[in-house]
């Protein structure tokens, strides 16, 4: 049995202050999420797919922003403006909607490589990483099996 948390941010907040401790893991209504920070490169709108920024600038995989990489971070849960740098919740687990189409057919294997920036695509070659797969393509729904 897991230990009940406080959280000081709800899901949906972006706040430029680190208040709940960046990656912090966050289970709730049969999903998890990661406390990350908005790097400000990029806007980013809710259900936007974000990516890691290149390890070079950030060595603990904390730090995202909507530029498309090999490294898929998870679904922004608030919006975060371009220019600022901010802080706020991801989810990594469990059926998130997506503000983009979600492509191809329900099951299919996702990743963000390829992909247009704040999407996902259908796994392409064998060397692309999964970050979850196609869970009703009508409705914007993935299944979130992103790395944390």
């Amino acid at each position: 049995m897991g230990q009940k948390q406080t959280f000081v941010s709800n899901i949906t907040d972006n706040t430029p202050d680190n208040k709940d401790g960046l990656g912090t893991i966050r289970a709730e209504n049969n999903a998890a999420y990661k406390y990350v920070r908005f790097s400000g490169t990029t806007a980013v709108a809710v259900g936007d797919v974000v990516c890691y920024v290149a390890p070079a600038g950030d060595g603990n995989a904390q730090i995202v922003d909507k530029a498309n990489t090999a490294m898929g971070a998870g679904v922004a849960m608030a919006v975060a403006a371009s220019g600022a740098i901010s802080h706020g919740w991801i989810q990594v687990k469990g059926i998130a909607i997506v503000s983009g189409a979600v492509p191809g057919t329900n099951g299919q294997a996702l990743t963000t490589q390829g992909a247009t920036a704040g999407n996902v695509a259908v796994i392409g070659a064998f060397t692309h990483s999964s970050v979850g797969a196609a869970y009703d393509v009508t409705a914007r729904k993935m299944f979130c099996d992103f790395m944390y």
